[in-house]
């Protein structure tokens, strides 16, 4: 029973990190050289959003963040 749990763990994980990813990568499509400062982004997006907050990326010049 327990193999099958570090399974299923290890599954999840994988799955987690590659959901994470895949958020990643849609933000750095909109950004290259990524210039956002992220910490920034994140603060100013979810003072904005508060529990509608759903991420950000930044605008394609790098300049503006985009809240989602």
């Amino acid at each position: 029973m327990s193999e099958k749990l570090g399974v299923m763990t290890v599954l999840f994980t994988i799955l987690v990190v590659l959901a994470m990813e895949a958020h990643h990568v849609e933000c750095i499509v909109l950004t290259p050289m990524d210039p956002c400062n992220p910490l920034r982004c994140f603060i100013l997006c979810f003072e904005v959003m508060a529990e509608n907050y759903n991420g950000f990326c930044c605008n394609p010049e790098g300049t503006i963040c985009v809240c989602k």
